[in-house]
């Protein structure tokens, strides 16, 4: 059982994976369901459109409710984030964050706040983006350590139905009970 949850905690942290497929379907399903779904569609569409306020920019987006090839549109509109994503304008200063933050020109001024939900999903797409996927982890598993509860002393039985019983009926086991 432990094996099984230490194996499920390891391939679930964002970056471990060294499969490139792996990654960019993690990416493309974190873009579509985060980027896309909180930020994308409900805050930069309202003017990143043909017909928008903001048309003549190159961060074009396409309506995916309008579409008629909505895997296609949505891989534009990965790509038009993913391209604002790896521009920087200072060193490890993306353009993309510090637009939506009002810190560079940007005709629709602060889209987000900088401690808002939204900007936290964008600068973890960036950081995704421009993270490489075989970046090594920042620990390391020791092949040689004993198992993880080896030290840990197990109850008997007695203590046990002793503290089980007084957690879920908040009273001492009777007698017959024990």
């Amino acid at each position: 059982m432990i094996a099984v949850l230490a194996s499920f905690f390891l391939l679930t942290i964002p970056g471990q994976s060294t499969n490139p497929v792996q990654v960019a379907s993690s990416l493309d399903t974190f873009f579509q369901k985060e980027v896309w779904a909180k930020v994308g569609e409900r805050t930069c569409l309202q003017c990143h459109k043909p017909g928008g306020e903001a048309e003549d920019s190159k961060f074009l987006l396409r309506d995916l409710k309008r579409s008629q090839d909505q895997a296609g549109d949505l891989k534009h509109n990965r790509e038009a984030f993913t391209r604002m994503a790896k521009m920087e304008v200072e060193v490890h200063q993306s353009r993309l964050l510090l637009k939506v933050v009002g810190k560079l020109k940007h005709g629709g001024k602060e889209q987000l706040k900088p401690d808002s939900v939204e900007y936290r999903v964008l600068a973890d797409f960036v950081t995704r983006i421009n993270t490489p996927a075989n970046t090594k982890p920042d620990f390391v598993l020791d092949k040689n350590a004993p198992p993880f509860f080896h030290s840990v002393k197990m109850l008997d039985d007695r203590q046990l139905v002793r503290r089980i019983t007084l957690s879920l009926a908040g009273r001492l086991p009777s007698d017959s009970e024990l």
